[in-house]
C-alpha cells in the first residue's frame, strides 16, 4: 500500500485497505489492536485528522464510493458522502472544518465535516467534474492547488466554489504523479521525467522555474520533502538533497 501511518494520541493509525480492506489503530507501545474499521475499499491515501465546527476530532478518508468521517478514539463510522469513482489515491486536506476531496473518475467535492449517516445532500458544499488519479492538493490562502497526472496540467481551484483555473506547464511536464509542496509562496511540481517546476502560487500560477538535473533520466514519482531549508527530492535512482551547506 501507499499509504503513510499516522499517530493519534497513543495509537498509530494504518490505512490497510489494501492488505485488510480496513482501517487500524494500534498502541504505539505495544503494538496492540486498539480498533479496526471494515469496509474501506480501493484506498491508497493518508487518512487524516479534522477538527469540525463543534470543535470535535474526526478522522477522515477517501476511498472508492465515498468519502467518510471516524471517531478516531473507537473507530466508528460517523458519516459518509458520496465520492470518487474507483480506486483513490489523493490523500484529503482539510481547512476549518472542511474536508477537500481530489479523486479520480474527474471528481472533486468539498464536504462539511461533523455530519452524521449520509451527508451526501445535507454538508456536500460542492461538488465538480475535475479531479486527479495521482496528486494529493495543498491548502493555501483559500485555494486548492493540484495537479492532473497526465499531460502536465496543473490546477487552482477556489475553495469556496470549486471553481477551477487549469495551466499547461511549458516545456511539456509528461505525465506527474507526485503531490506539490509549497514552501515561501512557490509550488513545486516533480514530473516523472522532465525535472521540477515550480509556480507561484497564485490565480495564474505564473512559472517561475524549470530544474533538471543533467545526467540523470531517472524515473520520479515521490513528492518533495522540505526540511531546516533544504529540500530532499528521491528518484528511481538517487536521493538529492538541494540547499546551503
Amino acid at each position: 500500500s501507499g499509504a503513510s501511518p499516522m499517530f493519534y494520541k497513543d495509537m498509530v493509525i494504518i490505512n490497510a485497505s489494501v492488505e485488510s480492506q480496513s482501517l487500524i489503530a494500534l498502541k504505539k507501545s505495544d503494538g496492540k489492536e486498539v480498533w479496526k474499521a471494515p469496509k474501506i475499499g480501493s484506498a491508497w491515501g493518508t487518512p487524516i485528522l479534522v477538527t469540525t465546527p463543534a470543535k470535535t476530532t474526526e478522522l477522515a478518508l477517501s476511498m472508492a464510493g465515498r468519502v467518510a468521517g471516524f471517531d478516531p478514539d473507537t473507530g466508528k463510522e460517523l458519516w459518509s458522502a458520496a465520492g470518487h469513482k474507483g480506486y483513490v489515491c489523493p490523500s484529503l486536506v482539510t481547512h476549518d472544518g472542511i474536508v477537500y476531496a481530489v479523486g479520480g473518475g474527474g471528481t472533486s467535492l468539498a464536504i462539511k465535516s461533523g455530519g452524521a449517516g449520509d451527508v451526501s445532500e445535507s454538508h456536500v458544499l460542492w461538488r465538480m467534474k475535475k479531479g486527479s488519479n495521482a496528486s494529493s492538493p495543498i491548502y493555501y490562502q483559500g485555494a486548492l492547488y493540484w495537479s492532473s497526472e497526465g499531460g502536465g496540467v496543473i490546477h487552482r481551484q477556489d475553495a469556496a466554489t470549486g471553481m477551477t483555473f487549469e495551466k499547461r506547464l511549458v516545456p511539456d511536464a509528461g505525465r506527474i504523479w507526485a503531490s506539490p509542496v509549497l514552501a515561501d509562496g512557490k509550488l513545486y511540481f516533480v514530473s516523472q521525467f522532465k525535472g521540477t517546476y515550480v509556480v507561484a502560487a497564485n490565480e495564474k500560477l505564473d512559472l517561475i522555474a524549470r530544474n533538471v538535473f543533467e545526467d540523470d533520466n531517472a524515473r520520479s514519482n515521490a513528492s518533495p520533502a522540505i526540511s531546516d531549508g533544504q529540500l530532499f527530492l528521491r528518484n528511481d535512482a538517487y536521493l538529492y538533497c538541494i540547499g546551503k551547506r
